[in-house]
């Protein structure tokens, strides 16, 4: 809790004209846990499109979380700081598997750090503007007052986001909901992208073969090398 770094999501002045939350299921149903965690990390990948923010901690309200709350009548915090870094969906899932075996926090603990919930409008954005919610059927699923936009991942059902008009207008809710299911079925289809810095290593791997191909064929000779561009018939074509 000492490290937190919320998303620099920048919002209106909350009235009771903006406390309205449009909420937008996505086009597509989960099949498992692991698809669920693509959708989870495509919304944050989004989001850190949105505040230009690479690295950034969400609340993470997992099912157990809410359940121990209530069962403990609001002495532990039924959602709790996870870093988001861009990194692959399976780094998400052990994050969020670690948060949860580790049963949260008591909600004393964020009064003591000075982290404790103000009015809004009266201090700085909260790793809870940007939650994360686990429910399984039936259950109660509410965020934070300081919550501008947040996932909710059913298991019966389609992911929703929701977005505070605090936050963005309808157009451009739904434009961000847009790039949501673009990168989700990115994902889905093509799996975790590889790191930048292997793709341009492997980028480079292929400028030097085609290098050393170029070298090769210059030293054959204009007779090798007419043969080879020529192709004869049948031969390749560019």
């Amino acid at each position: 809790l000492e490290d937190v770094r919320p998303a620099p999501l920048a919002a209106d002045d909350f009235s009771a004209a903006t406390a309205h939350y449009g909420h937008y299921e996505l086009a597509y149903v989960p099949a498992s846990r692991d698809e669920s965690v693509a959708v989870l990390r495509a919304f944050l990948a989004a989001v850190a499109e949105r505040v230009g923010e690479e690295v950034f901690d969400f609340a993470w309200s997992p099912s157990g979380a809410r359940d121990l709350a209530e069962r403990t009548h609001g002495l532990t915090a039924a959602r709790f700081p996870v870093r988001y870094d861009g990194g692959t969906a399976r780094t998400l899932r052990e994050r969020l598997d670690e948060a949860s075996a580790r049963h949260g926090y008591t909600g004393d603990l964020e009064v003591r750090l000075g982290m404790a919930g103000r009015p809004l409008g009266t201090d700085e954005p909260s790793f809870t503007r940007v939650m994360v919610l686990e429910r399984a059927p039936g259950e109660e699923a509410s965020a934070d007052p300081h919550t501008e936009i947040a996932l909710l991942c059913l298991t019966d059902g389609p992911p929703t986001v929701f977005v505070r008009e605090t936050a963005m207008g309808e157009d451009e809710a739904l434009d961000f909901v847009e790039r949501v299911e673009d990168l989700a079925m990115a994902a889905l289809l093509r799996g975790d992208e590889p790191p930048a810095e292997a793709a341009g290593s492997a980028r480079s791997a292929d400028s030097g073969e085609a290098t050393d191909s170029g070298e090769a064929t210059d030293s054959a000779g204009p007779a090798d090398s007419g043969a080879r561009i020529g192709g004869g018939p049948g031969g390749p074509t560019v």
